[in-house]
């Protein structure tokens, strides 16, 4: 390459800006690297002019031109927008070391693992296919919105790869979690049965022997405080001397005579009396559990109501446009 009567100062006044050739733009000379988001690299590339003809190298390769027909084309067509204009040291710098100064490769490394790579078609594999496209998902969003037709295609092929690759990993998961599953399966239902029977039947004979007796005695031991106390009200009244009235804290009814006791004890529970009031007053609380529901229940409303219909007190179907 010759700079002989080469007119630099189109790529120069790109290169403060990293700016890239107009898609419409006839070629003109310069150094520049070639972005791959999915990949994670940045081609070096040069074109010039030398004796009449326009020439390109890619990654330091023999020069194409317009003799090469089909290649010649593509490279104006698909590869001449996509540049973006570098210093020539830097240029000069990914050509000798096989990466730019800010780190970048000019070509995906191969055999990064060396003689421990997993065998082909290994869920180690398939692991390490999964980090390596997680990767240059990082790259892709990095390098911001599409700017072509064909950038946006790539994209698109490429977020069906990834949910491939996650349907891979699920199936792997569950191939390999199945032994497991299975073997837990066989240890639960050795002993798990049983442990529910048993918890059932001890809840029915606390419910169905203990429970009458003890609320029965409950019954007698206030009927007792009532009338203690009525009696010492009474000889106050009097003058006469009674015994002491029952304690302020009543001894708890309890039975067993082995380890704990089980007792009579007031639990506390929520008896709901008007569906709606409280409907209306858990909305007004801030419970992430209980607006998340509520988000919930309104989404399934959309499914069956249209754009700015208002299927229910306090909620208004609304759209907005994803990509699926």
């Amino acid at each position: 390459m010759t700079d002989t009567a080469i007119d630099w100062a189109p790529w120069q006044a790109l290169i403060a800006k990293k700016g890239s050739p107009k898609p419409d733009s006839a070629i003109f000379a310069g150094f520049w690297r070639l972005p791959n988001g999915l990949a994670g690299t940045a081609i070096p590339v040069a074109t010039w002019n030398e004796e009449g003809f326009w020439l390109a190298s890619i990654n330091g390769a023999d020069a194409i031109d317009k003799d090469c027909g089909a290649e010649w084309s593509e490279f104006l067509a698909k590869t001449w927008p996509k540049l973006e204009a570098a210093e020539h040291p830097d240029y000069e710098h990914a050509i000798a070391k096989g990466a730019w100064p800010d780190g970048t490769p000019t070509k995906k490394a191969r055999g990064e693992m060396g003689d421990n790579a997993p065998p082909e078609g290994s869920v180690e594999a398939l692991l390490a296919e999964a980090q390596g496209h997680l990767e240059s998902a990082r790259n892709l969003v990095k390098a911001g919105a599409a700017k072509t037709e064909e950038d946006a295609d790539l994209a698109s092929n490429f977020a069906k790869t990834l949910t491939e690759t996650k349907a891979k990993i699920e199936a792997a998961h569950k191939v390999e979690k199945a032994p497991h599953l299975e073997a837990g399966r066989v240890v639960d239902n050795k002993f798990l049965p049983l442990a529910d029977s048993l918890k059932k039947a001890a809840a029915a004979v606390k419910s169905g022997v203990i429970n009458p007796f003890q609320t029965e005695q409950l019954r007698l031991r206030q009927e007792e405080e009532d009338r203690r106390r009525r009696e010492a009200a009474a000889a106050e009244a009097a003058g006469r001397e009674a015994e002491p009235p029952p304690p302020s804290e009543p001894e708890k009814v309890s039975s067993g005579s082995r380890g704990r006791k089980t007792s009579l004890v007031e639990r506390r529970y929520g008896e709901i009396t008007d569906h709606e009031a409280f409907a209306a007053f858990l909305g007004k609380m801030k419970s992430m559990a209980i607006l998340n529901a509520l988000e919930t229940a309104a989404n399934n409303l959309a499914r069956n109501h249209n754009v700015g219909e208002t299927p229910a007190p306090g909620v208004v179907i609304r759209s907005r446009m994803v990509t699926v």
